[in-house]
């Protein structure tokens, strides 16, 4: 149909998309045995893309194109991230299910389930749509669902091969827990929600028994008195013994000043100093006895109110002296269990004090605060009670403030893997400093990951526990299941999924006994994602297709799907082997001001709506051209307009007025071929090739670096300055010379532009597909999926 005369992106991508789509189906379905494989990042099925995910599903479709054009065949499936914790709040929203989780199940988990179902049908269908608008080459005839009971199954094989390497474990420990979706938290997701929060700062007296003094001690978390066990010195700062208003008082010496000041203590003296190794074994009696009578029994014993020295005690913060709750501190509960020590814990699931708490009975544990501030004030133990503002973690998806609560849950213990870990993830290509040793940092923790949540919308816990011996029965397949059933009372084409499963009895693997019953966990969704390498890929495609060579997401994920991929991975190989070679950890995108983008503010930039008002290919060279990838974006709309509107025009409008000049004097501009310059060929045409070198050296070691806007810098710096503006006019001379014997040197320029076009419609073809493919089409007359990527 020829150019038209003036460039219009959403024509071009009208034309050139139907192509593009099949081009992609025609590769998938082109027989031999693939060479490499994208791995995609689930995105959650519970809300809509934004300008964030434009960025890196932009960056997955080039890196595809420009291997895909380097002529390996890549498979690239999409993935659906279907279940877990943020699609079941979203469906619980939707069922206007509020309050205690109980209420799922008075309303039949079922009904959740189909809500769930429902909720992320919708959402993959608008996915679906962004990902066609912007070209994205992503099969979803072939995605993985994390949800589907084929990825079911092979990631119980994760859990089968950790109980193998002796890495998961049943344990009781404190946990991070959401009030709201009432279930625990792992480490990795805690992070992920620190923002500004308001505390108690409390000072109060415990006194020491058989002396008149008392202990001052510290905490952010009055509750945590209802569960007091210790109190907790450094064996090596020296503590003050002070007279204060008619009374002693034991305080660390490198806050005495400040907390006189703080506490308003007025004139003291300091009586006597001692070194807190000395306090060791002291007996206290704790002020709140009488409120809490389970307390008291419990301080009957040896253990209970005893003054420990131990190092973690921050001498610089509080009084240096801090009262150990090992219901509420995993640092605490481990204290506890070396001194052997009962952790006392009367906090029930929907975080609210049970009968054992005496007097703060049924009382959700934050709003008991002021509570044990009031009952201390009562008994003369306050010392002293302000607010401080401090960052503290809430919960990544409801926004609640988490609580540390003792909770039985099952847990991967990565520092039974030893090294391997953090020697997988050192081998790993990230192409940046900054992010690698972040990444290397977080790997090196080796902190236990719950990965057991108590929801519903997951992965089974394929866990069984016997009434009558006691013992657990693992089964990770369903023929398992099926083969240990006593009943399956959905057939033996039960979904994998609750209540279903649940209806189920196996024999016990020990006794044979029938009395068994699953345990009511469902797995992290973050272990859902981590499984993807290995349960979207059949066995024989892993043992091909592993480590995939390019992975990339936004930089929150060096403690999200990055981190699991690599623990899984590992624990599947049990060798340190990741599940990838490489890992783009992507800047985050802000609005034009450098704000997080939020819904509260206003200021989120949705995937369609964008789409809507701009052309994809406009859209893809933006991100791509902005900025280093890893860095953040200040997503300013209007520069679309600016230097990426430019280049495409530019390479619009060379590729019309080659047309248009070549058509009239008869050349065929798809004769130009590589190699040397052609017969008649200028020193401005020789200069031109030159440049053109040059720029596919560039662009092609931007791309293997990941210096994507480097790449697209440099096309845009041969098209805009070589081509427009310095070749252009200095060939413009001879095309306009029509004596004797200057055909031939037209003929020259022609092809010499020719070969530049072709070569720059390949080059930018990984960045904008549409604009690039038809340009090519109608320029030269053939597909650029049929051609090769440039080689200097």
């Amino acid at each position: 149909m020829g150019l038209d005369a003036r460039m219009d992106l959403r024509k071009i991508e009208l034309d050139a998309r139907p192509r593009l789509e099949a081009a992609r189906r025609e590769a998938a379905a082109a027989p031999g045995a693939p060479d490499t494989a994208i791995i995609e990042g689930p995105p959650t099925m519970n809300g809509e893309p934004h300008a964030g995910h434009v960025r890196g599903r932009v960056i997955k479709d080039m890196w595809y194109r420009y291997r895909t054009l380097r002529g390996e065949r890549v498979v690239y499936a999409a993935g659906w991230d279907a279940q877990g914790l943020p699609v079941e709040l979203q469906a619980q929203k939707e069922l206007g299910i509020e309050g205690p989780k109980s209420r799922i199940e008075e309303g039949g988990i079922e009904t959740l389930v189909a809500e769930c179902k429902r909720i992320v049908r919708e959402y993959h269908g608008r996915w679906v749509e962004v990902d066609r608008l912007l070209g994205v080459s992503a099969d979803d005839s072939a995605a993985y669902w994390t949800s589907s009971d084929e990825y079911i199954e092979r990631e119980w094989e994760v859990l089968r091969r950790a109980r193998e390497l002796g890495v998961l474990r049943d344990d009781h420990a404190v946990i991070a827990y959401c009030p709201g979706c009432q279930t625990s938290l792992s480490h990795a997701e805690v992070s992920q929600g620190y923002r500004e929060a308001t505390d108690p700062s409390l000072y109060y007296k415990a006194r020491l028994r058989g002396d008149r003094a008392s202990l001052v001690v510290w905490t952010t978390m009055p509750f945590t008195l209802v569960t007091d066990a210790l109190v907790a010195v450094h064996p090596d700062e020296e503590y003050c013994r002070i007279e204060a208003g008619g009374e002693e008082l034991i305080v660390g010496r490198t806050r005495l000043e400040a907390l006189a000041d703080e506490a308003r203590l007025g004139e003291f003296r300091v009586v006597s100093t001692v070194r807190g190794s000395e306090l060791e074994g002291a007996k206290y009696d704790h002020p709140l006895l009488d409120e809490v009578p389970e307390l008291a029994r419990l301080a009957g014993g040896e253990a209970y109110h005893t003054v420990v020295a131990e190092a973690f005690v921050d001498t610089g913060a509080g009084s240096g002296l801090v009262h150990i709750s090992p219901a509420n501190g995993e640092e605490d509960m481990a204290i506890a269990r070396r001194r052997g020590v009962e952790v006392f814990c009367p906090i029930d699931d929907a975080v609210r004090f049970t009968g054992d708490a005496g007097r703060y009975a049924g009382m959700f544990v934050r709003d008991a605060d002021a509570g044990v501030i009031e009952s201390l004030r009562e008994r003369g133990a306050l010392v002293a009670a302000r607010k401080i503002r401090h960052q503290y973690p809430h919960c990544w998806r409801s926004g609640d403030a988490l609580v540390w609560m003792a909770r039985r849950g099952w847990f991967y213990m990565l520092d039974r893997l030893g090294s391997m870990t953090v020697d997988a993830a050192a081998a790993v290509e990230y192409y940046y400093e900054q992010p690698r040793n972040r990444f290397l940092g977080i790997v090196s923790e080796r902190h236990p990951w719950c990965i057991s949540r108590e929801r519903y919308w997951g992965t089974p816990l394929p866990v069984w526990d016997c009434a009558s011996c006691g013992e657990k029965t693992w089964l990770h397949s369903r023929r398992e299941i099926v083969e240990a059933a006593e009943s399956l009372p959905d057939g033996e084409g039960f979904e994998l999924h609750m209540p279903w499963i649940d209806r189920i009895r196996v024999r016990c693997s020990s006794c044979g006994g029938t009395e068994t019953s699953r345990e009511r966990y469902v797995l992290d969704t973050w272990h859902n994602s981590g499984a993807a390498p290995h349960s979207s890929l059949g066995a024989g495609e892993r043992s091909r297709l592993l480590p995939a060579p390019f992975l990339t997401e936004g930089i929150d994920q060096t403690r999200g799907w990055a981190y699991t991929l690599l623990v899984e991975g590992v624990i599947l190989a049990g060798a340190p082997s990741a599940p990838y070679s490489s890992f783009l950890f992507q800047g985050h995108v802000l609005d034009r001001d450098g704000n997080k983008m939020s819904k509260s503010k206003g200021n989120v930039v949705g995937a369609r709506d964008l789409l809507g008002r701009q052309p994809a290919d406009l859209v893809r060279l933006y991100f791509l051209w902005k900025s280093n990838p890893i860095e953040p974006i200040n997503f300013d709309e209007r520069e679309l307009g600016t230097r990426p509107y430019q280049v495409l025009a530019t390479l619009y409008n060379l590729h019309a007025y080659l047309a248009q000049n070549s058509s009239y004097d008869g050349v065929d501009v798809s004769e130009a071929t590589g190699g040397g310059p052609p017969d008649g060929a200028s020193a401005p045409d020789r200069w031109a090739l030159s440049r053109l070198q040059r720029t596919v050296r560039a662009v092609t070691e931007g791309l293997d670096a990941c210096r994507i806007h480097e790449a697209a810098h440099a096309i845009e710096d041969y098209v805009i300055n070589d081509l427009s503006q310095a070749y252009v006019p200095m060939a413009r001379a001879d095309l306009w010379d029509e004596s004797d014997g200057a055909a031939a040197r037209r003929r020259a320029s022609y092809l010499v532009m020719a070969r530049a076009l072709r070569t720059v419609d390949a080059l930018l073809h990984p960045f904008c597909p549409h604009t690039t493919d038809h340009l090519h089409r109608e320029a030269f007359g053939r597909p650029l999926e049929a051609s090769a990527w440039p080689v200097a």
